[in-house]
Order: C-alpha cells, then sequence, then structure tokens
C-alpha cells in the first residue's frame, strides 16, 4: 500500500486486518513510505509492518530493487496491494517472480481537475499492464470500475467489493459531552462536513452553500472536519472572514472521535467535486445521520434513496435541500436515520465485504494448488 496515512483505503486495510479473515494465514505488510498513523495500530493487531522510501525521487530504483528482494525472500502465494503506485511496484515485481497479484483500486475520477499529472501517469501505465501483470482487479464501486474500464483497464478481470462499516462501532448512541469550540451552541442545528482540504473536497463551494443557508437559519452551526482543516487554514479563514460566517463555521481539524463526533450533529454534507467510495458516508448513515451529498464517485450507490444526492456544481440546490432537511419534523428525520443505517447494514456490513475478500483470495490459492499438481 502507499502509505499508512489515514485514508479510504488505508482505513479499509486496517477493518479487513480486524475482521480476523487473515487470521490463519502468514502476513506480511509492505508500506511504500515512511512510518505513518496506522502503522502502530496494525502492529498491534499482530501484523508485521515494513515501510520504504519511494517518496524521494532518486532513490527510487534502490527501493524498488529492495521492495523486489523482500517479496522475493517472503515467497507468498498472493500479493494483495492497493492504489496505482503499490498497484506498479507489486506487479512489476510479481510479474519477475511468477506471483499472483491482486489490485485494489479504490479511486473514481481520472480527471485531469482531480488528479495529479504523475497520478494519471502511473494510473496508465497500469492500465498498460492490466491485461499481462494483474490475477483480477478489486474496484470499490460501479462508477469507479466503469471509468478505469474506459481509461483502458481490461474489463474481464475486474471485480466489485464495495468498502464495509462496522456497525458496532458506528451506530447511534446517547450524546456525550466532547471536547468541541465552547462557543458551539447545542440548542442550534449543528451540520458536519468531514473531509481533509483537498481541491476534491470543495470546501471553497462549500462557502457558498453556508452563506446561503445561514440567511435562513442565521444560528446555524457548520462543523469542518479534517486533515489541514484549521485555524491556521489562511484559505479557510479568510473565506470566512469575507462571507462573514464565522460565528456560524468552526475549523476544528482533523479528529480520532469520529463515531462521537457523528452522534453530535444533525446532519452530514459532502459537496465534493470528486470522489471515490467516500467512507464518512457511509459511517454517518450507520450513525442513523442523515447526508446530502454530491452525486460524485460511489455516492449514489451508497445513499440510495435514503438521503439526498445533488449535482455537485449547483450550490444552490445543495443549499436549498439544506434547508429542506431543517424544516422537516424531528420524525421525519428520525425515519430518514433509520432508513439510511438499514441501507448499510444490507449492502455494506463489513462482516460480509470482508467475506467477499476472503472468497476472492481462496479462489487465487486453489488455482496455485492446481497448478502446482
Amino acid at each position: 500500500i502507499n502509505s499508512l496515512e489515514i485514508g479510504g483505503a488505508e482505513m479499509m486495510l486496517l477493518k479487513l486486518l480486524r475482521s480476523g479473515i487473515y487470521s490463519s494465514d502468514k502476513i506480511l505488510i509492505l508500506v511504500l513510505t515512511k512510518n505513518t498513523v496506522l502503522t502502530e495500530k496494525v502492529r498491534k493487531l499482530g501484523y508485521n509492518v515494513e515501510h520504504f522510501n519511494f517518496s524521494k525521487n532518486l532513490l527510487i530504483i534502490n527501493e524498488f530493487f529492495k521492495f523486489y528482494q523482500r517479496i522475493k525472500s517472503f515467497s507468498p502465494d498472493v500479493v494483495q496491494s492497493w492504489l496505482y503506485q503499490a498497484n506498479l511496484v507489486s506487479g512489476l515485481s510479481c510479474f519477475f517472480l511468477n506471483i499472483k497479484n491482486i489490485w485494489s483500486i479504490r479511486q473514481t475520477s481520472l480527471n485531469f481537475k482531480h488528479n495529479k499529472i504523475s497520478t494519471l501517469i502511473c494510473a496508465k501505465f497500469c492500465a498498460f499492464l492490466s491485461k499481462k501483470i494483474p490475477y483480477c482487479i478489486i474496484y470499490n464501486s460501479k462508477s469507479s470500475k466503469k471509468n478505469h474500464v474506459n481509461f483502458g483497464y481490461v474489463e474481464s478481470k475486474s471485480f466489485i467489493i464495495y468498502n464495509g462499516f462496522d456497525l458496532s462501532e458506528y451506530k447511534k448512541f446517547k450524546k456525550e459531552k466532547i471536547s468541541l469550540n465552547n462557543k458551539i451552541n447545542f440548542r442550534n442545528p449543528i451540520i458536519g462536513f468531514i473531509a481533509r482540504f483537498d481541491i476534491q473536497k470543495n470546501h471553497i463551494g462549500f462557502f457558498e452553500i453556508a452563506k446561503k443557508v445561514v440567511k435562513i437559519f442565521p444560528n446555524i452551526n457548520f462543523l469542518l472536519i479534517g486533515r489541514n482543516v484549521d485555524e491556521n487554514n489562511k484559505i479557510l479563514v479568510k473565506l470566512r472572514e469575507e462571507k462573514k460566517l464565522k460565528q456560524n463555521i468552526f475549523l476544528l481539524g482533523e479528529r480520532r472521535d469520529i463515531p462521537e463526533l457523528l452522534n453530535v450533529l444533525d446532519l452530514l454534507i459532502l459537496p465534493s467535486k470528486s470522489e471515490g467510495f467516500p467512507n464518512v458516508i457511509g459511517e454517518a448513515m450507520a450513525c442513523e445521520l442523515p447526508c446530502i451529498a454530491s452525486d460524485v464517485g460511489a455516492v449514489k450507490e451508497i445513499i440510495g434513496d435514503a438521503g439526498k444526492v445533488i449535482k455537485s456544481d449547483n450550490t444552490k440546490i445543495f443549499a436549498d435541500e439544506i434547508i429542506n432537511y431543517l424544516n422537516l419534523s424531528k420524525t421525519e428525520k428520525l425515519q430518514i436515520g433509520k432508513s439510511a443505517r438499514n441501507r448499510i447494514k444490507r449492502n455494506f456490513d463489513i462482516k460480509n465485504i470482508s467475506e467477499e475478500f476472503k472468497i476472492l483470495n481462496k479462489r487465487a490459492f486453489k488455482e496455485i494448488s492446481i497448478g502446482k499438481n
């Protein structure tokens, strides 16, 4: 995997490791970049984690050779890789070592507006190799598969396995006092926007939406949560001042208490320009928290009819839907929340999702055994 920073792919890997599907297997986790946030969490589960330094361009050839040698010495039956860079490095290593490689792709958009040139070059190179190298390719949404096949990835090796959610961790519970800005008035509606600061997440567009909502609900609270979404972010602080929304918008930064935060909120919004499979939507729905989100990536596949999905570039409609929701009765809001959790339980329970990964691994192992015989 590219890194063990907190992100969608990384958290999905952590959930699979916790699920126990690999408990009888000998596992080695290779990370292309330095020791990061989730490393110790994975090690505490009993798994061996080793880091490389692919982030320094001058050492890439040297790092690739060390990576190749480590896979060779470990001699696995199957290598499962996550994200383009890891798919490429693992794929080439496995090709030369004649080892089955399962690719996992967690991204939907391949648009130049939403990606670095280096990411798209890597993705295209993987597309070129996809006929020859991977045993199969796992996508986490139908839209991701469609976009990658159109980009040149071979379709016949495709599998769709959605991200899963731990329903014992993400659930509705009694609101507790948690550490938040003491200026937040909990008697007024609280809307959450949880995403790292990134052009794809559309924080700029969010301020347009918030301004429209505040005209109707002047005392509303917006909690912005995520990496680099804090009072040190000059762009966000300036926008908040320009829109005269200082009393409404609170920049809380990255948090570790997401289940608790979701239970404080009245509504979750995600006005992104691009997404893969946004875990925060599924986590919120599992907590019976209604969601309004842009129609990007797998959002429509997750929300279905248990929330609202909005055209991604229409801030007016987005704001109108927030206002419409806030005007619903308490009973109507509770019903939407219950429908949301039921949808996650039916389609995205981590217990069922992890079994799909296990079945795919067993299929690869079976073919290896047949080949040896």
